[in-house]
């Protein structure tokens, strides 16, 4: 739009009305373009945009002495000296010169977006293939858990019933003693029955 208002005032009649109108329009465009740059400079601390600051600035100063000296002419009724053709050509230049820093700083923040997409979705599979095996990992302690706890608690148990099966059962044999040699609950259990029969 700047470029657009400098040609709109470089062609309009020397002196003409409009002129002041769009020289207006022409320095608010201006000085948005300008805020919206610095204000990425501004939020960016990298080292790296600060040769495409200074690049910028360069070639922002450059045009726009360049474009305002010409409107100035036109606004104050003289015609531009020289011809036509090359002045377009000496503004179009300077103005391309800071449309390139701008593609090249695009380029560069889309690559910084497409590697950091990439660490993303890497952190993001690593995650998640850690998470399967965490997963796994769980459900082969559940099923060993199912497969081999309850037959460590039934055993002892079982062996427990049978032996005062036996006792109750049996010729009244009161020297019969359980045979069980475990820490747990149960252990405990069974000492505790023995020693009830050693008493009687």
């Amino acid at each position: 739009q700047a470029q657009i208002g400098e040609r709109t005032c470089m062609f309009r009649a020397a002196g003409e009305a409009k002129i002041t109108e769009d020289a207006a329009q022409l320095k608010e465009n201006i000085q948005q373009a300008k805020e919206r740059v610095q204000k990425f400079f501004d939020n960016n601390s990298d080292p790296r945009w600060r040769s495409y600051s200074d690049r910028f600035d360069n070639a922002y100063q450059e045009w726009t002495s360049l474009a305002s000296s010409n409107v100035r002419t036109r606004m104050n009724g003289q015609e531009i000296t020289g011809n036509p053709a090359d002045i377009i050509k000496k503004t179009e230049t300077s103005f391309q010169n800071m449309r390139t820093v701008l593609d090249e700083l695009s380029e560069v923040r889309i690559a910084d977006a497409d590697a950091m997409s990439d660490t993303i979705e890497t952190n993001a599979a690593s995650t998640q293939r850690n998470l399967m095996i965490i997963l796994v990992a769980g459900l082969i302690v559940c099923v060993c858990s199912l497969l081999f706890i309850p037959p460590m608690l039934v055993k002892p148990i079982n062996s427990i019933r049978e032996r005062l099966l036996d006792i109750s059962e049996g010729n009244g044999d009161l020297t019969a003693r359980i045979e069980l040699n475990q820490q747990d609950e149960l252990g405990h259990v069974v000492q505790h029955f023995n020693k009830f029969m050693h008493k009687l």
